[in-house]
């Protein structure tokens, strides 16, 4: 089982590998995207996406990770939503 908190491979002397990762999560991006608009088309409502995404997301993490690391990790996401940091259409005043 893989280490969730493991950075190692961000620890690398060939730059190129951060930006193979960079590249790699655009890529995923893109086709998450991609399906999401199939879905939302198709006349999927867009909450019943997302909900279905989440699950589908920490549930592979759990598989991948373990149960205990996950739950760490997901200790931090109030904050985070609460920062602002998934907020795509920000009003700045």
């Amino acid at each position: 089982m893989k280490n969730l908190n493991d950075n190692s491979d961000l620890i690398d002397d060939d730059p190129t590998k951060h930006v193979d990762q960079q590249f790699e999560k655009q890529r995923a991006l893109g086709y998450l995207l991609d399906a999401w608009e199939n879905a939302i088309n198709d006349g999927v409502e867009s909450d019943m996406i997302a909900t279905a995404a989440i699950f589908a997301a920490i549930s592979d993490m759990v598989n991948q990770y373990g149960e205990d690391p996950v739950a760490k990790m997901t200790e931090s996401l109030a904050k985070r939503i609460r920062t602002g940091e998934f907020t795509l259409n920000k009003t700045i005043q």
